[in-house]
């Protein structure tokens, strides 16, 4: 079953640098993850964060479990309040059928791309 209308307000989230919103239209999803102490060429030691929005063009109860994305987004967005600047954002892919988030490119933007495969 779709979220209510109090259900979606209770679900905003914001901060300095993202205003990320579930709305009617869309499933607004903050899948962030951060990872401390990662050194590869050309990035800083700290810098790995997810953000993204999910666009919902099937019918909500049928493609997605709304429980999973509320239970991941309040978990690592209380994470992700303690650090207070974003880095890299990496392009997410969301697989549904197994429910998997993996980046695939990592981009130096304050845009973010969610696709499902």
């Amino acid at each position: 079953m779709a979220p209510s209308a109090d259900e979606l307000q209770r679900n905003r989230f914001y901060n300095e640098n993202w205003s990320v919103a579930m709305e009617s239209t869309f499933l607004g999803v903050l899948v962030q993850e951060i990872t401390m102490g990662v050194a590869e060429p050309g990035y800083p030691d700290n810098y790995a964060i997810r953000v993204g929005m999910l666009e919902v063009n099937q019918t909500y109860d049928s493609f997605y479990d709304y429980n999973f994305f509320e239970s991941k987004v309040r978990r690592l967005y209380e994470r992700f309040l303690r650090f207070s600047k974003v880095l890299c954002l990496p392009r997410v892919l969301y697989d549904p059928i197994t429910k998997e988030l993996s980046a695939d490119q990592f981009v130096w933007d304050t845009t973010m791309e969610v696709i499902v495969r």
